[in-house]
């Protein structure tokens, strides 16, 4: 889990410092969409984009985990309960 944050991190630090020295006025086209801005504000805009998109994907991983990890702990507190019952007898 920490080397996930410090990768993230990482690639967060070299977004913001790429960003920052290319500061460069750009005009970014989509369909019949057009804006003009500095490439920092575009690449942080993108960068964001990207996160966003990244959790979205995430989402149904993290659900079926989580009735992954809920229907074990029932599971084991069952057992748990079934062997406490037999120690009684």
């Amino acid at each position: 889990m920490y080397i996930f944050l410090v990768v993230i991190l990482i690639i967060a630090s070299f977004t913001i410092l790429f960003a920052v020295q290319n500061t460069g006025m750009v005009t970014v086209t989509f369909l019949s969409w057009e804006f003009e801005s500095s490439i920092a504000l575009i690449l942080l805009i993108v960068f964001l984009l990207g996160v966003i998109v990244a959790m979205l994907f995430s989402i149904p991983y993290f659900y079926r985990h989580s009735r992954t990890i809920r229907s074990l702990t029932a599971r084991n507190r069952e057992l748990e309960e079934g062997q406490k019952s037999e120690e009684d007898q």
